[in-house]
Formats: structure tokens, sequence, C-alpha cells
């Protein structure tokens, strides 16, 4: 079972329009995916918790995401937990995309690859 997590607007879940900022996401939204079927399975609004302590806390394995930054995808490939991107506005339109594998996968070594072989 794949254990995704996306952070959205209030009030978070399959309807919710994704936030496009992963640092200042008010809630995120954890989805349950399997054999190509999948359904919400919290939403966590973050008080005092660090996103990275509720991602490892809820075994997730999975970010679905608009964009984060290279820091996120650090910490975030250093706990083993995969990074998809894409240009979706709504929760339930991102994971169908992630399902049909039509998002990006990124991860830090592709991001700094780049950044050394970029020439003006």
């Amino acid at each position: 079972m794949i254990r995704a997590i996306i952070p959205t607007y209030e009030p978070g879940g399959l309807n919710a329009k994704i936030y496009p900022h992963w640092k200042d996401s008010p809630t995120f939204t954890i989805v349950n995916i399997e054999d190509s079927k999948y359904t919400c399975s919290d939403i966590v609004k973050l008080s005092e918790d660090l996103i990275i302590d509720v991602i490892k806390r809820n075994h997730i394995n999975v970010v679905l995401t608009l964009s984060l930054s290279i820091r996120a995808l650090e910490l975030l490939d250093k706990i083993g937990v995969k990074v998809y991107i894409g240009k979706c506005k709504y929760v339930d339109e991102i994971v169908k995309e992630f399902i049909r594998n039509k998002l990006l996968r990124v991860n830090i070594s592709k991001c700094l690859g780049g950044i050394k072989d970029f020439k003006l």
C-alpha cells in the first residue's frame, strides 16, 4: 500500500485544493492508494509538529505536491520518501495522475545534477 501526503488548503480531503507551497501549507491530506483505488485516511493540521515528524509517524512513503524546496526534497530523500510533482489543482486529480503514472518523480540527485550541469 502507498501512503501519500499532499499539502492542501483547509479543510483538506479528496476535494481540497492543493496548497502551492509545501512549507506553509495549513493542512496535509493523507491518502492510502492500493490497486488503483484510494481513500483519504487522515487530514493533519500542523500545530507544533514538524511535517517531517508527521510523515515518519504516519509511515508516509510518497509526497504528491506542486513544488517544494531543495531542503525539503533533501530531507524527504534521506528518509526514503519519494516525491512526485504535477500541475494539478485538487487532491483527487493529483492522486489520479499519480496512479496513471503521469507525474514527474523528483529526487535530490536529479536536482543537484541539473544545477551542476546548468550553463548560461
